[in-house]
């Protein structure tokens, strides 16, 4: 045989492998990672009404709903589709067997649908706008929030979406659900419309521009944390991605809007209950409220096809609420239900190319496309209750332990006791820890997650401008009476670093991990090595000190 048939025969059988690796991946991964921890379990109820439904027509959400079927690792979202109507077949994707309920005819008073203790988060897609939600339904989402589930809401321009969300508490405030008197800023065709068209490949802006691989540009909100010299900035943990900020959406002719509500001490009364619309927060400190996270850009002049040419300006396109902070529920708006409907992300059905496949239809627009999937990717993890954001803390680490550059990194310290270990030595560990980890997830991830780890240790005394996210009441704030030397960046890493490492030698010789055991064993191990690292790091910074102090006197007294 000769040898470039000998070496196509090589290549095959490796691309063989290689495909059979990524299989097993993907649906097998204890077969291949030895230490595998099976993934934190998030019950997810996905909930529409009228014409909008979860198949794979233009306002079918599957594309959508894919996503989080088959999302990544520490995460496994199981889904259950509701509609307020009668559907079934394709509208509800009974063809996947990967979704594990569906319910027709959904009611939110129905106890056999929903109730608190039944799902993790509730995500709903409104498109009817007269009247439709009880007092019942309302009381029972708003008891769900309260109790820690997370919502996330949309509807349309004008009042689409109304029926479901206008009466929901938070919901109700985060976005407009209802045209505004005076000039609309929500209608489908004036002039000051929510119009996010970008012009594609024809000659003139028109309607279906939406369909193609261009899409909006939005702008994140930037959150910044100072410490001394040093100034970190991230966009919101929903906007974060591996590759950086997400500035990217699908373009639509006439958007909603989110905003911040101008009153939030508002008490809303439900059927003879009430319910605080936003808490204080627990244990003191700002108030948590409503942010908007995402602006979107009008562009003078669009007339998208046959409308009034628009007025240049911009409005809110997504909100968040940290409810975690007052101990109830995150929340989170969008602008439209059209950032996640198949016509503006996979093309509209029987359209001329490059519509007919929207992002797909270009290399630039599947990067678009796989930026705005981590959009969702990030809702659903972010709006996650406290107890499960701590199970995905826990993985993420787990399997950071694993990852081949840290298991390098942490083997020279192998036979070392971690209290000897060199602090420099923990410092550079937790530093390739940090960059793997945002490089698989995000920038935002590898702070939360350190934060995370440290902050029942030092952080709250030690570092209080440290976490970006942090609501920060600046008018009361009194004036610094001394110099921020300190960067605790270096503390962050080397805290990590330890914590890494006593993780590894714990488990190093375990060739097969107790599932149910491992969050206790791991939580013990990672209090010691955190413990370590921070010891580590003070003493560290004492001889630092001293070297400096040696170093004044040397100056000052010649």
């Amino acid at each position: 045989m000769d040898e470039a048939r000998l070496t196509r025969l090589d290549e095959r059988e490796l691309r063989e492998l290689i495909d059979r690796r990524d299989v097993l991946h993907a649906l097998e991964p204890q077969r291949l990672h030895l230490r595998w921890w099976r993934p934190c379990s998030v019950r997810v109820l996905l909930v529409t009404d009228g014409g909008l439904d979860f198949g794979s027509g233009d306002f079918g959400l599957r594309t959508f709903v894919t996503t989080l079927l088959s999302g990544t690792y520490p995460a496994h979202f199981r889904i259950t589709l509701a509609h307020r109507r009668s559907r079934g077949g394709d509208a509800m994707m009974e063809d996947d067997g990967r979704v594990e309920r569906r319910i027709s005819g959904f009611r939110f008073d129905d106890r056999g649908h929903f109730a608190a203790d039944q799902y993790d988060q509730l995500w709903m897609f409104g498109i009817e706008s007269a009247p439709g939600i009880t007092d019942r339904e309302v009381r029972a989402v708003a008891e769900f929030m309260d109790a820690g589930g997370g919502v996330f809401a949309t509807g349309d321009h004008a009042a689409l979406g109304r029926a479901m969300g206008e009466r929901i508490p938070r919901v109700r405030s985060m976005r407009l659900w209802d045209s505004t008197p005076g000039v609309d800023e929500v209608s489908m065709g004036g002039h000051r419309r929510n119009d996010t068209n970008r012009r594609g490949h024809d000659a003139a802006s028109t309607f279906d521009d939406q369909s193609d691989d261009v899409p909006q540009v939005i702008t994140p909100r930037w959150y910044r944390t100072r410490v001394g010299l040093f100034e970190a900035v991230y966009p919101h943990p929903l906007l974060c991605g591996p590759d950086g900020a997400i500035t990217v959406m699908p373009d639509h002719p006439h958007e909603g809007e989110c905003h911040e509500p101008a009153d939030t001490s508002q008490v809303v009364d439900v059927g003879g209950a009430s319910f605080v619309e936003y808490p204080p927060a627990v244990g003191g400190g700002p108030k948590p409220v409503p942010e908007v996270i995402a602006t979107s850009t009008v562009l003078g002049g669009t007339k998208s096809g046959t409308k009034d040419a628009t007025q240049g300006h911009t409005f809110g396109g997504i909100a968040a609420y940290d409810g975690h902070l007052a101990g109830v529920g995150r929340v989170v708006t969008d602008a439209t239900w059209h950032h996640f409907v198949n016509i503006n992300l996979i093309g509209a059905a029987g359209a001329a190319p490059p519509k007919d496949s929207g992002f797909l239809a270009t290399p630039a627009g599947a990067s678009h496309l796989a930026r705005v999937r981590t959009y969702y990717r990030n809702t659903a993890t972010w709006i996650s209750p406290p107890g499960l954001l701590r199970c995905m803390n826990r993985r993420l680490l787990w399997d950071l332990v694993w990852h081949h550059r840290v298991v390098e990194a942490v083997a020279t310290t192998a036979e070392v006791d971690l209290r000897r270990a060199h602090p420099v030595l923990l410092w550079h560990i937790g530093k390739q820890a940090r960059d793997v980890l945002g490089r698989r997830t995000s920038a935002c991830q590898s702070v939360r997650l350190v934060l995370d780890l440290v902050w029942q240790e030092a952080l709250p005394e030690l570092f209080p401008e440290v976490d970006p996210w942090l609501p920060r009441d600046l008018e009361s704030r009194p004036a610094p009476q001394q110099v921020p030397w300190f960067d605790p960046s270096p503390v962050l890493d080397l805290a990590l670093g330890s914590a890494v490492t006593a993780v590894h030698q714990a488990f190093a010789e375990d060739e097969q991990v107790d599932q149910d055991s491992l969050d206790e064993r791991l939580d013990e191990v990672l209090a010691r090595g955190v413990a370590v690292g921070l010891e580590r790091a003070r003493e560290s910074a004492r001889e630092a000190l001293e070297q400096l102090d040696a170093l004044v006197q040397r100056v000052t007294t010649r």
